[in-house]
């Protein structure tokens, strides 16, 4: 699991997210990014009921995407607030790996990757 320190959780951070931050579509997912005066990055999750009514379905998602940034979490660049928020074409995806892999590339074009994993 994420630690709680590199989540987003707060809703006015969250907000200024969405209101300053860049988007960045995806067929996976829609990104929002932005710069925080922090030394870390945080993120966010969010798997609205569109995506999938079945809880267990959006449970999955999150759980895939906070495992996907957990694991390769050292070869993001620090100082970035990310919301990471999922499509229904993220149902599709049955490996964190392979979400992981679409997220690379994103986070390679925007410069939020320290090295190429």
């Amino acid at each position: 699991m994420l630690a709680k320190k590199y989540r987003l959780s707060k809703r006015p951070d969250i907000e200024a997210v969405f209101k300053k931050g860049r988007r960045i579509n995806h067929p996976l997912f829609v990104l929002y990014i932005m710069h925080n005066r922090l030394g870390y990055s945080r993120f966010a999750f969010p798997v609205s009921k569109k995506v999938s009514k079945k809880a267990v379905e959006r449970n999955r998602i999150r759980r895939m995407e906070r495992e996907s940034v957990r694991v390769h979490y050292k070869d993001i660049s620090a100082g970035n607030d990310v919301i990471i928020i999922a499509t229904q074409r993220t149902l599709e995806i049955k490996k964190a790996y392979l979400l992981w892999e679409s997220l690379r590339t994103i986070f390679k074009k925007q410069g939020l990757l320290i090295s190429l994993v």
